[in-house]
């Protein structure tokens, strides 16, 4: 399946410390905008005494309530594309991103109506509602919205190229 016209994996990365909610909400529209979510590993039993950033636990959430539900920035559709297959294309990660045969899928299922992130900068290490399920190699990290103790994830290494991702 080829996005965007793209068939090699990116190498822009970009991060914005302080941009207007009208830039981002253009950012958002666009149709290359992958969204990151992976963070430094923490958790509420990492160092508490340095500083967290709330899109930790909050960027997946906060993207879908605010600029999908909300707002209508953007469509679910658009949001889910920009979690998942855009980001594993611009890595290289061929075998992720999206649900389909022989693909490796992590499934996130979500409530739209109480879906929201809680972390703030006082308290970064809050979970966000709504979250019902989620699996990670085919095991449930959160069930009933509860996180359970299973940390099946593993991390990968980008590739160049085509094929399945190191590690």
């Amino acid at each position: 399946m080829q996005l965007n016209g793209l068939d090699q994996p990116a190498a822009v990365q970009w991060r914005a410390f302080a941009v207007s909610l009208l830039d981002l909400e253009e950012f958002m529209r666009q149709d290359y905008t992958g969204v990151c979510t992976d963070r430094q590993g923490d958790s509420p039993d990492f160092r508490r005494d340095r500083f967290v950033h709330p899109g930790t636990f909050g960027t997946s959430t906060r993207l879908i309530r605010t600029f999908a539900l909300e707002k209508g920035v953007i469509t679910l559709p658009h949001a889910s594309r920009s979690l998942t297959g855009l980001p594993a294309q611009i890595l290289g990660l061929t075998d992720r991103g999206r649900i389909a045969e022989g693909m490796r899928a992590d499934i996130v299922v979500f409530d739209p109506e109480t879906i929201r992130d809680k972390a703030t900068y006082f308290e970064p290490f809050a979970y966000s509602e709504g979250i019902t399920h989620v699996l990670v190699n085919g095991r449930l990290v959160v069930d009933a919205g509860k996180p359970i103790e299973a940390k099946p994830g593993r991390v990968l290494s980008r590739r160049r190229g085509r094929g399945r991702p190191e590690g």
